[in-house]
């Protein structure tokens, strides 16, 4: 892992330079540039090139004309389209899934220089319409806390190989750090997401069925100039701490109290990316029993596994079995919330894993 050094806000425009990778990464906090430095990038190679852009949300609903239009209002109205593209243009509009710029000369024509597309329906889009100038993809945050798509990855090299095909184009994935849970990291071979420290980066190389090489860059964006018209005496708090430091968003969960446990029972649960050992415990000082979650980090095997995959083992399933006499109190303690976690992160990858797969507690 390395680091380039970015005064202010992030720019991603060196790492294009120094890489040319096909695929970029990017993750980070809130405010901190990531959005407005590829929207500058594919602006200004539009301007220079022709080359257009096609900007990704996962949902139809993220990208209703409305929402579509504003994805560009705040580098309107703050002057980045004026600069980049050197008073050319003055606005950007966004009609019938396309991005038109507006000239400052009023005689001169309007130009399509991008498209607007949700990957939820990309292949139904994708046998209507060729999009043989478009260079980069951005796919805007793709990092959630809540539901994927189903085969969400197979969907998304549907789009690419479809909008590129026999050419060589970038996608750029921008997320904040709101869940480091995602089918993507999985399918891409990307695992340093939650050890990567602010202001670095990392450079995978894989090599595809055709034995072509493809570059991956992973970049975990630092947080950019804290904006000098908030007092940073008004940031605080846990949603202070990411905007200051760039810590994960995550939610709170419940943190075992203090106490001698023993443990009675325990599962192993494992997802695609990450793996966990839940445990039915007692003590002392708690009058019913808890289930307690924490990462099997060091892959201890047990007898009791859920997980998706299908396997012979009886004592491998997709749910909890009422003729394990335990398990109906593991499901009603679940249900009861009386759960707690090693750690927030935990917490957060444990339940978006959960609720992204097909193992119910």
């Amino acid at each position: 892992m390395s680091k380039i050094p970015m005064p202010g806000m992030f720019d991603i425009k060196p790492y294009l330079d120094k890489y040319d990778p096909q695929w970029v990464i990017v993750y980070g906090p809130r405010a901190n540039g990531k959005s407005w430095s590829v929207k500058k990038n594919v602006i200004e190679r539009f301007q220079e090139t022709g080359e257009e852009f096609m900007y990704v949300r996962r949902y139809d609903q993220d990208l209703k004309s409305k929402a579509a239009a504003r994805y560009f209002s705040d580098f309107v109205q703050e002057g980045g389209l004026k600069k980049a593209s050197k008073g050319k243009y003055k606005d950007i509009k966004a009609y019938s899934s396309e991005y038109i710029m507006v000239p400052t000369d009023e005689s001169a024509p309007k130009e399509v220089c991008g498209y607007y597309i949700p990957l939820s329906t990309s292949e139904e889009r994708l046998k209507s319409q060729a999009f043989p100038n478009v260079g980069t993809i951005i796919f805007e945050e793709f990092l959630t806390h809540r539901l994927y798509l189903p085969d969400e990855f197979s969907i998304l090299m549907n789009l690419v190989s479809g909008v590129f095909r026999h050419r060589k184009g970038r996608i750029i994935l921008i997320g904040n750090t709101i869940s480091p849970v995602c089918p993507l990291f999985e399918e891409l071979g990307v695992d340093d997401v939650t050890s990567m420290a602010p202001g670095s980066h990392k450079l995978y190389h894989k090599t595809n069925q055709n034995g072509e090489q493809v570059n991956i860059l992973l970049i975990h964006a630092p947080q950019g100039k804290i904006n000098t018209d908030i007092p940073t005496s008004m940031i605080f708090g846990r949603p202070g701490n990411m905007i200051l430091s760039g810590e994960w968003d995550i939610a709170e969960y419940p943190r075992r109290p203090k106490g001698e446990y023993e443990t009675h029972y325990e599962i192993g649960l494992n997802f695609p990316q990450y793996s966990f050992i839940l445990q039915m415990q007692t003590s002392e000082e708690q009058e019913t029993p808890i289930l307690f979650v924490y990462p099997n980090k060091h892959g201890r095997k047990l007898d009791r596994v859920l997980q998706d995959e299908i396997s012979p083992d009886p004592m491998v399933t997709r749910g909890l079995r009422d003729d394990i006499r335990v398990e109906p109190m593991i499901h009603n303690l679940w249900k009861a919330g009386k759960v707690f976690y090693a750690n927030d992160l935990c917490g957060n990858m444990f339940n978006t894993s959960l609720l992204n797969s097909q193992v119910a507690l």
